[in-house]
């Protein structure tokens, strides 16, 4: 913005760099795509009609980054968090709100569970996704004043909350633009500190096995379709469909973790989802 204001007038472009700030800002709060059934609801319940309620959960979280050249109200006597930087914030709520939300609706769809609140509550998911949590929570900054703990003890109300019909089909959606800042980073993460990454590889390969067995019509939809669509049609072997989307997706440095992510397909493919899952959940693999 400096840039584009000193181009049109140098003035702007000093008074926008020493006065004027563009403060980063995060909202946490699940919001399930809108249903015919909630505007029937919101229709009885108001007596009027609504084309497009939101309907949501009770908890919100709003971080803000406190820098105002200006000056600005009191927003933290309402609730905001004022914080020096977003950035791990945002990271915390990527990997362990969104990243267990897609392992949550990969897996659900695989087992037939329309909603999150229906697949939360199976437990080889419940347990899957507990897993996922510890290994996620290790990637999270230290000193940031974050509190993983009392964060995943939330999410697990949150998603089990069955009034919020949130869809494991919706979530599923545009899963090639999602997994890189909800499973790929924090996995090469671990691999780099020469940890483990079991249950977030095997949350790649949920993703892969999901997009095999979505059928047609397809209940979820991603942008590079036609690419993943054809890695899958055009392979024969897993190893080689593992690896052909992988690629087709994009994702950086899949070689690192390859070998991770095709073992848990393997296994999927061997023993099913419910007998992979719960292979996961009671951690009789490395940590």
């Amino acid at each position: 913005m400096t840039e584009f204001a000193t181009l049109r007038d140098p003035e702007l472009g000093r008074y926008i760099e020493q006065n004027v700030a563009f403060p980063s800002s995060m909202v946490d709060r699940i919001v399930p795509a809108t249903t015919d059934d909630d505007r029937e609801r919101v229709a009885q319940a108001l007596g009027v009609e609504d084309a497009w309620p939101v309907v949501t959960e009770p908890f919100m979280q709003w971080v803000v980054e406190d820098n105002f050249p200006m000056g600005r109200p009191a927003w933290e006597r309402h609730g905001v968090e004022m914080v020096a930087d977003v950035a791990p914030f945002e990271e915390m709520k990527l990997r362990l709100l969104n990243g267990a939300h897609s392992a949550i609706a990969y897996a659900g769809q695989l087992l037939g569970h329309e909603t999150v609140a229906d697949a939360f509550a199976d437990p080889v998911i419940h347990g899957f996704v507990k897993g996922l949590w510890r290994e996620s929570a290790r990637t999270l900054s230290g000193d940031a004043g974050l509190k993983p703990d009392e964060y995943m003890a939330r999410l697990a109300d949150r998603f089990a909350n069955p009034a919020l019909r949130h869809r494991t089909a919706q979530i599923a959606n545009d899963g090639s633009q999602k997994l890189p800042q909800r499973f790929i980073n924090p996995l090469l993460e671990r691999l780099d500190a020469g940890e483990d990454a079991p249950h977030l590889s095997a949350g790649v390969a949920l993703w892969i096995a999901a997009l095999a067995d979505r059928g047609e019509p397809p209940a979820f939809t991603d942008p590079l379709d036609e690419a993943l669509k054809a890695a899958i049609a055009n392979t024969t072997s897993p190893a080689d469909t593992v690896a052909a989307v992988l690629q087709a997706a994009r994702f950086d440095r899949v070689d690192r973790y390859l070998p991770a992510v095709l073992e848990a397909c393997q296994r999927i493919s061997d023993h099913g989802v419910s007998a992979t899952l719960a292979h996961y959940a009671r951690g009789d693999i490395p940590q």
